[in-house]
């Protein structure tokens, strides 16, 4: 039973239990945990890493969800409307982690904070001044990377100190400072308990100065030990030191675990279900709590206020820090152009020089022929950029170079060839209508030029056979026009011939398709990787969990990052549009403001998609994550609480490299099957379905419409792809929201 009545605790935990996974990978980190924190003092919390206390004042303030158990803050549930705001401005929190932003100086972090605390400007800069004379900082002009690890440790404490809240939870507060500094601090702390009436709760491992806080917690393996005033502690174990006195409850708690163990076999293992049970009373109570967290996180919260400032502190905040990272930005800005300069470069271009040795012995003897048709077909394979044609003297040797790899076209063109071709098509053709018959077998073979190929390389061979098969019908129209007076298309018109073209023309070149179609798809894979990238670093530098003590909401994180990608994605859209369609001259038949606004909501469509992402993977791989150690470790990957539940990879993904990979892996089945690179109506059936149904193919078909055809957002496929890309933002942020809410 507790020795305060519930008006006299500002913190009551009461049954607690906590763990991490299910079934056999179950571990338990909170075993029934009651602590009794009273309004107006000091509560030191003792123990070894690794024994729960991070996750303990993370439960309390509501970064987690406790299994079973009641936990009150100021009298209300952690996190509830109304009453108090903790998280929030009442609350003062110190993370084991900086949780600072490295690019922002001092002036800048107290700025940050105190907005989200809806302080004004001059009361931030007194309580600014106050704390760096009191904590011995540094100038308040000096950014944070330029501070060794104490001063920086020292800062973060300032930060917990700015708003002068009623509840401060410091973790580890005094690691790093000198013996005198640290006496500085208790002194101040002592001083807001009386003054301020502040609750303090303290983890240390410095055990002597625990006994200067009020109320002393002794916890060790999940379990709480004791807790009271350290003098009666000292006096109840007739101990001299806290240190012995927890010496001896350790080994007191150790004797009763094997006892347990020899007399109940069973306790050895986790049984979840028997472990963690709650009163019908604690169950009520627990349901009130979710449904009145449920309220607080489904409906924004700028409905109520105070939202507004946090949404635009943080896309303020990230904004600044990737300004002040000029390798980054260029880098954010750039990345897309350079994708798309490689795209009409590389993609789809007319291959040039390739390696081509010839053999002709070709004589004409037929009075009629000035010149041989060899001559004239050879020298139009230097005209073209295609082929590097090199004669050979013998057709077995072209074949050779093929066979060595110094070549991939081989043509024979043998003696009789202009003979036989003249021949074949005038005096044969006289003899057809004389009735005389066809042209025979040897006359037609001795009038085709052979071809040999090295056919490994197909997109090679296809674009050298057009090229050839083009040069053999210019030889073909000079001999119709020098012997019938005719054009070869009046002798031999093909059955299909172009008469109109409704879109296009047949004078663009694969670049211009792809500089229409692929940006969409372009921005879309490098979207997702920025923010997956942006989520990563802000998770490991701490700063989701410094915002949300601050009040920051999962919907404002979503939010404010959405604010801070529109920016950086209008610039991105601004910088590979002005490159791909001024300095490059791809054709830009429609409005182009119209093309740069579907752009651009493809790339905001993306970067939804990895916040969503990052939600979902969290939220099926959290299960996995064990809790090894209460450490700094630990705190990257498994306790990062509802407010970064999601913004992870997943439990063994922590970094910039596992958010990049998971890009690539979504990214690029996108670009590979909206339409960008493979049109839709040349994909198998069954695979025109599964692309259709991809966020970015609607739009890439509406950019294309743009871009090529010259359609405006009156046209169907425009005003579709704009409705569909609008239509899976709203879906994909609302999915991603609602995931956080569900974790």
């Amino acid at each position: 039973m507790s020795a305060y009545s519930e008006n006299e605790l500002a913190i009551q935990v009461t049954n607690v239990y906590k763990q991490y996974g299910r079934g056999r990978k179950a571990q338990k980190v909170l075993k029934g945990i009651n602590m009794d924190v009273p309004y107006h003092s000091i509560y030191a919390l003792l123990g070894a890493s690794g024994c729960g206390k991070t996750t303990l004042l993370r439960c309390c303030l509501g970064f987690l969800r406790q299994n079973s158990g009641v936990i009150t803050v100021l009298g209300k549930y952690p996190g509830s409307r109304g009453g108090n705001h903790i998280p929030g401005r009442d609350l003062g929190y110190m993370p084991q982690d900086i949780g600072l932003v490295p690019q922002f100086s001092i002036m800048e972090t107290m700025y940050f904070f105190g907005v989200m605390f809806h302080m004004g400007f001059k009361q931030i800069r007194e309580r600014a001044n106050f704390l760096r004379n009191l904590l011995e900082l540094p100038p308040l002009k000096k950014r944070i990377n330029e501070m060794s690890g104490g001063e920086q440790r020292r800062v973060s404490f300032a930060v917990s100190l700015i708003q002068e809240p009623p509840m401060m939870i410091l973790d580890e507060p005094t690691v790093g400072m000198d013996s005198l500094l640290r006496q500085s601090v208790w002194q101040y702390i002592g001083e807001l308990t009386v003054a301020k009436q502040c609750t303090v709760i303290i983890t240390t491992h410095y055990i002597d100065e625990a006994r200067r806080a009020n109320t002393v917690g002794l916890m060790r393996g999940g379990k709480l030990l004791t807790q009271s005033k350290p003098e009666d502690l000292i006096r109840a174990y007739n101990a001299v030191t806290l240190e012995e006195v927890f010496v001896k409850l350790a080994y007191k708690q150790a004797e009763d675990d094997e006892k347990a163990a020899y007399l109940d076999p069973s306790a050895r293992t986790v049984d979840t279900k028997a472990s963690i049970q709650t009163s019908d009373d604690d169950k009520e109570r627990v349901d009130v709590t979710k449904k009145m967290a449920f309220c607080d996180n489904f409906f924004p919260r700028f409905l109520w206020g105070f939202h507004a400032a946090i949404i635009i502190a943080i896309a303020l905040k990230t904004t600044i820090k990737t300004m002040r990272s000029p390798g980054s930005l260029l880098f954010l800005l750039t990345i897309p152009t350079c994708i798309a300069v490689g795209f009409i470069f590389f993609i789809g271009r007319d291959v040039k020089n390739v390696k081509l040795y010839y053999h002709s012995s070709d004589k004409a003897t037929l009075p009629v022929l000035n010149r041989t048709y060899a001559e004239i077909f050879t020298e139009s394979l230097d005209t073209a950029n295609t082929f590097d044609a090199e004669r050979a003297t013998t057709f077995g040797e072209a074949i050779d170079k093929i066979d060595d790899g110094e070549a991939y076209f081989g043509l024979y063109i043998n003696t009789t060839f202009s003979d036989s071709l003249y021949y074949r098509y005038y005096e044969r053709c006289e003899a057809m209508l004389n009735g005389a018959g066809y042209p025979d077998f040897e006359t037609i073979r001795q009038s085709t030029i052979q071809l040999a190929v090295d056919n490994t390389n197909v997109q090679l061979f296809q674009q050298g056979e057009i090229v050839l098969n083009a040069k053999g019908r210019r030889m073909l129209d000079f001999f119709f026009q020098e012997t019938f007076q005719l054009t070869y298309e009046q002798v031999a018109r093909p059955p299909v011939l172009l008469t109109r073209e409704v879109f296009g023309s047949t004078s663009w070149e694969y670049s211009d398709f792809i500089g229409s179609s692929s940006l969409t798809a372009i921005v879309f894979f490098n979207s997702i990787a920025m923010t997956a990238m942006a989520f990563v670093v802000e998770r490991k530098e701490g700063l989701f969990e410094r915002a949300y003590s601050a009040g920051a909401s999962v919907t404002d994180f979503v939010f404010a990052f959405s604010l801070h990608a529109s920016i950086i994605l209008v610039l991105q859209v601004v910088v590979l549009m002005l490159v791909v369609f001024a300095a490059f001259g791809i054709e830009m038949e429609g409005n182009i403001f119209l093309y740069g606004l579907i752009v651009w909501i493809c790339s905001m469509l993306s970067s939804g998609i990895g916040e969503w992402y990052l939600v979902y993977t969290h939220t099926h791989t959290r299960t996995n994550c064990t809790l090894e150690t209460d450490t700094h470790t630990h705190a990257y990957t498994c306790c990062n609480s509802v407010f970064t539940s999601g913004l992870v990879l997943s439990g063994q993904v922590t970094d910039e490299l596992g958010a990049q990979n998971m890009a690539q892996m979504i990214g690029g089945i996108n670009i590979f099957l909206c339409g960008a690179l493979w049109p839709i109506n040349g994909q198998p059936v069954f695979l025109r379905y599964i692309s259709k149904g991809l966020p970015p193919t609607w739009p890439t078909s509406a950019a294309a419409s743009i871009g090529a055809r010259g359609l405006g957002l009156g046209d169907e496929p425009v005003y579709t792809g704009f409705l569909v890309a609008l239509g899976w933002a709203i879906v994909i942020y609302f999915v991603a929201i609602a995931f956080f809410r569900s974790e």
